[in-house]
């Protein structure tokens, strides 16, 4: 592995699941210059080793799993790219972090901001003026209204809605097709509609 992904102007994708092959199809990379760095592969990985020109991704929902990689890349002088595919839609004024995927036709609205390794699926809606957290995951069609703050480390899922004003604690999973009527305030997993604490 080391001849592939140590070498000058590669694409080093962390994460060889169904994210990071859907990173492939949507960027149409070419496989001869890409290099998938699993789980196991990456516990082993010696980042000083990784050259400087490299376009480094990080394909990986979990919240947790980006931040312990992006520690690493920091610690190793490394700086993380950022995919936004060309369908997205950027309103004025937006700000996109370090290090962010964002998948075809997601609306990012005026005067919002998408903290640093962000992850946003397809089809996905954040309203104006919104904040969403450094290393959250929103998956595909999920739909921040206006003016909401998302904590970081959090993960909401498919479908999921937030009204209005709704702001998160960190370390939160908002789970599938949930609706957030009110702001969620203790670290854990909601559910239902409307979204209920139940772990």
């Amino acid at each position: 592995m080391e001849d592939i992904v140590y070498s000058k102007n590669r694409i080093i994708i962390f994460g060889d699941g169904d994210l990071a092959k859907e990173l492939i199809s949507f960027g149409k990379f070419n496989n001869s210059e890409i290099s998938l760095i699993s789980k196991l592969d990456e516990s082993n990985l010696d980042y000083s080793k990784i050259d400087k020109s490299s376009r480094i991704l990080l394909a990986y929902s979990n919240p947790k799993i980006k931040s312990k990689i992006a520690e690493k890349l920091e610690t190793n002088n490394l700086l993380a790219s950022s995919f936004v595919h060309n369908s997205v839609l950027i309103g004025s004024n937006a700000n996109l972090g370090k290090g962010v995927i964002i998948f075809p036709y997601t609306i990012i609205s005026n005067n919002s901001s998408i903290g640093d390794f962000s992850f946003i699926n397809c089809s996905c809606n954040i309203g104006h003026h919104s904040k969403i957290g450094k290393f959250s995951s929103i998956m595909s069609n999920s739909s921040i209204s206006g003016h909401c703050e998302i904590g970081n480390y959090n993960y909401i899922g498919t479908n999921a809605n937030l009204i209005p004003n709704i702001k998160t604690e960190k370390n939160i999973t908002i789970g599938v097709g949930s609706v957030v009527i009110k702001n969620l305030k203790k670290e854990g997993t909601y559910f239902g509609v409307p979204a209920i604490k139940i772990h």
